[in-house]
């Protein structure tokens, strides 16, 4: 063999030494852009996240109302998938390769996706917000926005003439069953039917002050409540025991969200609404 002459199979194994580095170095130029990409992206989604929880927690779900109308379990999932989807996306398609056009389409189709199920998410908890808190006959009831109706005689939550739930969070007030004989007998029956009951109807609604001589005349006892409804009394007492250790002279009342019940706190000496305690659910 000449001294001039490669060595066999020189070129061939500095060849594929090439093949394996080459994608290699593709990797690296493109992984680090697109962790980058979906990072800000990442970033961007916790941000919007943590503004919604705070407009639905302190507006429209405030107190313990995100955890008894069951909103919590809305939110997580939906904030769940849209944190991950959009990140994940632009994880898989972000590529600095690309024509600009290519991937400012494919982020605009990403983003509204991920928009998409955001505004369905929020829809869904909108229209199961909580719309008022009612004194109604000894007890509270909380009807949802999707729960209101006009009047017994419509009885449709899906018609025209439904009101309206309060956008900045569930109002405080009283009800009062109509005076008129057949406008009562038409109440009764809507409400047996399940068409629409008295808390549920925000034409018999008038402001708190009239009936807090009537929510103090039912107002309970701890005690009392819980042998009444044959409640556990220790988590009862454990519930309000945040009252009981400031010295307030309160009573409570039962408060009712579709099928889950709580306690109303309410001030002995003024009929004021303290707060809204969870208790057991095996009620």
């Amino acid at each position: 063999m000449s001294k001039y002459e490669a060595a066999p199979g020189f070129g061939a194994v500095d060849a594929a030494k090439k093949m394996m580095t080459l994608p290699l170095h593709l990797a690296a130029d493109t992984l680090i852009p697109r962790v980058r990409a979906a990072g800000i992206h990442l970033a961007v989604s916790v941000s919007v996240a943590l503004v919604l929880v705070l407009l639905i927690t302190r507006v429209w779900y405030p107190s313990d109302f995100f955890e008894l109308a069951k909103g919590r379990d809305i939110f997580i999932l939906m904030i769940s998938c849209d944190i991950t989807l959009g990140p994940a996306l632009t994880l898989v398609i972000f590529n600095i390769r690309k024509p600009r056009s290519e991937l400012v389409r494919d982020i605009a189709i990403i983003a509204a996706v991920q928009l998409s199920a955001m505004v369905y998410g929020v829809s869904t908890l909108l229209q199961a917000r909580p719309a008022y808190i009612v004194y109604n006959v000894g007890q509270f009831n909380v009807p949802l926005a999707n729960e209101l109706v006009s009047d017994a005689n419509t009885g449709d939550e899906h018609s025209l003439d439904v009101p309206s739930a309060p956008w900045t969070g569930p109002k405080l007030v009283g009800a009062r069953l109509p005076k008129d004989l057949e406008e009562n007998n038409k109440l009764t029956f809507s409400a047996v039917s399940g068409r629409g009951d008295v808390f549920q109807m925000p034409r018999y609604f008038v402001p708190y002050g009239e009936v807090k001589a009537e929510v103090l005349e039912h107002t309970r006892g701890v005690d009392q409540l819980a042998k009444e409804l044959r409640l556990d009394l220790p988590s009862l007492r454990s519930a309000t025991a945040r009252y009981s250790e400031r010295g307030v002279d309160f009573g409570v009342l039962p408060l009712r969200i579709r099928t889950t019940l709580a306690l109303a706190v309410v001030d002995r000496k003024t009929g004021d609404l303290l707060g809204i305690e969870p208790i057991p659910s095996s009620f």
